[in-house]
């Protein structure tokens, strides 16, 4: 029998703590009906319940994302502490606000070279803007600098009130 060992699998900063803040707090209807959806929504995990999952799942290790741009956030701090019991099986990835590029850029270093943060994320659904818009240019740059993936969350969006913005076709003419 072949074994499988999945690498690399995002996985969403989803503890009691983090359940109960930014996704609830103030009301974020559309991120809990999507994760509703998903199924995931009774499932917040400590981060000893999540190694658990992924040794069970027969997962190695696995990147979680902080979301700092948008209409709810999970800090990197956030990230960073769920991550710093298990250094050598989840990884944080530094979520990226196009829409304050030098603050962004100035956030994506700080998580990379302080905290340790292996890449860098971002939901362009949320935020409306195509992957392929120019206010993503400094992001790639600065990955690039600092010589790290960036992981984009691309295909459709599950929620009705956004548009999938992971496509580069996605971007009209008229669009920034």
């Amino acid at each position: 029998m072949t074994t499988y060992v999945a690498d690399d699998l995002s996985v969403l900063p989803f503890t009691h703590e983090v359940k109960a803040g930014p996704y609830v707090d103030p009301p974020r209807e559309t991120v809990r009906d999507s994760l509703s959806k998903l199924g995931v929504w009774d499932r917040s995990f400590s981060p000893d319940q999540l190694i658990e999952w992924m040794d069970a799942a027969g997962i190695e290790k696995a990147l979680i994302p902080a979301q700092v741009a948008g209409t709810w956030q999970v800090s990197y701090e956030t990230v960073a502490e769920l991550c710093s019991g298990h250094p050598d099986r989840l990884y944080g990835m530094a979520g990226f606000d196009p829409e304050d590029i030098m603050d962004g850029t100035r956030k994506l270093e700080y998580g990379v070279n302080d905290l340790g943060f292996v890449g860098a994320h971002c939901y362009p659904h949320w935020l409306q803007i195509p992957i392929d818009s120019r206010e993503f240019y400094p992001l790639y740059a600065k990955c690039v600098e600092l010589d790290i993936p960036v992981q984009i969350q691309v295909g459709l969006a599950f929620q009705k009130t956004r548009a999938s913005m992971g496509f580069p076709r996605s971007c009209r003419p008229d669009c920034r």
